[in-house]
């Protein structure tokens, strides 16, 4: 039972502290973006201001080809909101993980509502599964959108991979089949309780 509080204790610190990084980083990428809005994305990203460039398979992309500074700009605020979407989630589970640790920390596994809380995190995990998945898609169309007119005259050939990552349902199925475990577990600690 020690070793059980003990480990549940050093999770909750662990979870504490990424918590706290996901705000940070939240925090970051608002600033960043409040930034871009009071100064004009069109400053912040003109060719003078941006010089990096990307060199693959006989190809060199500077930061002027990919757009206008605009352009350029609207595509930077989406990979920060996304950014900052996915910070927000993963402090959400993060959240519902540390109220899953709270009551094992003290040696009580199976307190009331925990089997709620697994079940909780599993349609968490299938929803933001599902929205990552749709975004990531999205991102990839939009990049390769902006790389075909840098790719020149001749004859251009772009493939998108598009990867379903499924592992978010494998992960689901687990938490909900805990979810039932400690359900069972709160019924005979019920049992248990009313018998003493």
């Amino acid at each position: 039972m020690e070793k059980m509080k003990s480990t549940a204790r050093g999770l909750d610190v662990v979870f504490k502290i990424l918590a706290v990084l996901a705000i940070v980083g939240i925090a970051i990428l608002a600033v960043v973006n409040v930034a871009g809005f009071a100064v004009g994305y069109e400053k912040v990203y003109e060719p003078k201001n941006v010089s990096f460039a990307i060199s693959a398979g006989g190809y060199h992309v500077d930061a002027k080809d990919l757009g206008t500074p605009q352009q350029i700009g609207r595509f930077i605020l989406m990979l920060s909101l996304s950014g900052a979407v996915s910070l927000a989630a993963a402090w959400y589970g993060i959240r519902i993980i540390r109220h899953i640790l709270a009551p094992m920390k003290e040696g009580q596994p199976f307190s009331k509502g925990i089997s709620g809380d697994f079940k909780k995190l599993g349609w968490f995990l299938i929803g933001w599964g599902a929205v990552y998945n749709v975004f990531d898609l999205f991102l990839k169309n939009q990049l390769a959108l902006r790389l075909l007119p840098v790719m020149g005259d001749g004859p251009v050939e772009v493939g998108i991979e598009h990867h379903i990552d499924l592992t978010f349902l494998i992960v689901a199925f687990v938490l909900f089949l805990c979810s039932y475990i400690f359900r069972y577990g709160e019924e005979l600690q019920q049992l248990s309780d009313e018998t003493v």
